[in-house]
């Protein structure tokens, strides 16, 4: 079998195990659709009638994109699992591919925040948020979503390869993705924060990433956000696979 379809298998498997579970099933979908209701309807009635679908136009993304980050800790513990329970020994005894498992469980979680993605979407629907910018640009609103969830997934393997267990892991992700989220222009205007921090807001990936799905749902720029999210992507997001990848390597070499 070639290493995509090997991968694809291992997608599928990830998947699986996913929708098998249903505590982590109920938080997945429940949690953002949650933080959501919440913060529309406490924030919502703070900033007044005549700008809350303004404010849900830039709350939803932004609630969209925390499915990746929150998603990410239950996907190292995963990894973490694959790694120690004898999943990786037992396959260094069959003709797999050496990159498939990784490539497998990227490809599964980027699907898994875009379905979750999807439905948070259509919850927000819901309560007023439109796509304004035609069939195309909805299309690039999911792209986006992935794009952003492939970043996520690959901090999730970095962080599951490496030191740590199954207790530590999810605060070391939590805690970072929650001050990426408050510190965002999604969650509060960019004007709002200090002077000396808001150009740390607006380079945060939270804040970029939501102000390209802004772009292609409600208008606005587009290019310049995402290819400042591709630069996120590229660049955290690469350095994380590739110390997986040694990490991964060193595990598995004869």
């Amino acid at each position: 079998m070639s290493t995509l379809a090997q991968a694809s298998l291992f997608a599928g498997r990830n998947l699986r195990r996913f929708f098998r579970a249903p505590p982590a099933l109920v938080y997945a979908f429940a949690f953002p659709v949650l933080l959501l209701l919440t913060q529309y309807a406490v924030f919502g009635r703070i900033v007044g009638d005549g700008d809350r679908q303004h404010y849900l136009e830039r709350l939803a993304p932004l609630v969209v994109l925390s499915t990746a980050a929150f998603g990410a800790p239950s996907s190292a513990v995963g990894f973490l699992r694959d790694l120690h329970g004898g999943l990786v020994d037992r396959l260094r005894t069959m003709p797999v591919r050496p990159g498939a498992l990784l490539a497998g469980r990227v490809a599964g979680d980027v699907l898994r925040i875009v379905l979750i993605g999807l439905l948070t979407t259509s919850v927000a629907m819901l309560l007023g948020f439109r796509f304004r910018q035609g069939a195309l640009a909805a299309v690039g609103f999911v792209a986006v979503i992935a794009l952003f969830g492939l970043m996520w997934a690959a901090i999730a393997l970095w962080r599951g390869s490496g030191p740590g267990d199954e207790q530590s892991l999810p605060p070391s992700l939590t805690g970072p993705a929650t001050l990426l989220f408050i510190f965002s222009s999604g969650f509060v205007p960019v004007s709002a924060f200090p002077e000396v921090v808001q150009p740390v807001v607006r380079a945060n990936p939270f804040s970029v990433a939501t102000e390209a799905l802004v772009g292609l749902s409600a208008g606005g720029p587009v290019l310049v956000p995402v290819l400042q999210t591709a630069a996120w992507v590229v660049g955290l997001g690469g350095i994380c696979l590739l110390v997986a990848l040694r990490r991964y390597a060193r595990r598995t070499a004869p």
